[in-house]
């Protein structure tokens, strides 16, 4: 991450749930393998990747033990799936001086770790901006103190089912004004494109943000798309991955639903052909 939007680089997008098993068995149905990624240090949480080629990757996280997780905890305890993401950074402690001399609000960085089933330990620094939870809204920041490919690595099976990486985030939002003004105040240059979207999973006013991998919605009341910003508050809705093909996509998950999405479009995962799972959508690069 640096001062300019065009330089905000997703690392990881997370999906939380009550049983990891479940989360995996979800990827599993459509040929993707997640990779165990080991148990958090401190916390009572453990994480399963699906690692693109492109170095970005899919968080899966549930409990491994009893105890309330320090990050996420009502998103994994009420299956809420996607729930939060992460932008890379070469400097942490710089991007955080230069957040706070903007006027967002940082909490550290601070340390943190996970011992991986082969005994390799994996270090990183986090900060978390804004209000609410760890990346609900404005991305949490992530560097690594242990190289990037201790801590991922590419899922070949993501690849062959022709997942590259991640293309952007759809994060539900109450008051789209407040959101479009947070995410001003953060990254320079940051002048959303709105639009109002009258169908689909995403319909309501939609502000998708040129150079940034971002489209927030406040979506239109009494769908279901209300209730879960009702029940979870702000926070990533869903995740729009990028595909070699669709052709290969759909010869995983079935036929592709395309929906609005503010400016553009993108194609909607059936949540049926893939465990259950909501809100996954695609992109074509090719």
């Amino acid at each position: 991450m640096d001062t300019a939007s065009d330089e905000v680089q997703i690392d990881h997008v997370t999906i939380a749930g009550s049983d990891l098993d479940r989360l995996e068995a979800a990827f599993e149905s459509v040929g993707i393998d997640p990779d165990y990624g080991g148990s958090h240090d401190g916390m009572p949480t453990h994480m399963s990747i699906v690692g693109f080629d492109d170095t970005t990757y899919i968080e899966l996280i549930a409990k491994d033990e009893v105890g309330t997780a320090l990050l996420w905890n009502d998103a994994i305890e009420s299956n809420a799936g996607p729930c939060a993401w992460a932008a890379r950074s070469a400097d942490i402690a710089r991007d955080v001086s230069r957040l706070e001399a903007a006027g967002v609000p940082v909490d550290g960085p601070d340390d943190y770790s996970r011992e991986r089933p082969d005994g390799q330990l994996c270090r990183w620094k986090l900060a978390f901006l804004g209000e609410g939870e760890p990346g609900s809204v404005l991305p949490f920041l992530i560097e690594d103190e242990t190289p990037l490919e201790r801590r991922v690595q590419p899922t070949p099976s993501a690849a062959e089912a022709g997942f590259v990486g991640i293309d952007s985030m759809v994060i539900a939002v109450a008051d789209l004004e407040t959101s479009v003004s947070t995410f001003r105040t953060a990254f320079e240059g940051a002048d959303p494109t709105s639009r109002s979207v009258s169908t689909g999973p995403f319909a309501g006013s939609v502000a998708s943000v040129p150079d940034l991998p971002v489209h927030l919605v406040e979506p239109t009341a009494g769908g279901p798309l209300a209730e879960r910003l009702d029940t979870i508050g702000d926070s990533p809705c869903a995740f729009v991955l990028e595909a070699s093909s669709l052709e290969t996509v759909r010869e995983h998950v079935g036929e592709l639903q395309r929906q609005p999405l503010g400016t553009e479009s993108t194609f909607v995962i059936d949540p049926e052909a893939i465990g259950g799972l909501e809100y996954l959508c695609v992109t074509a690069s090719g």
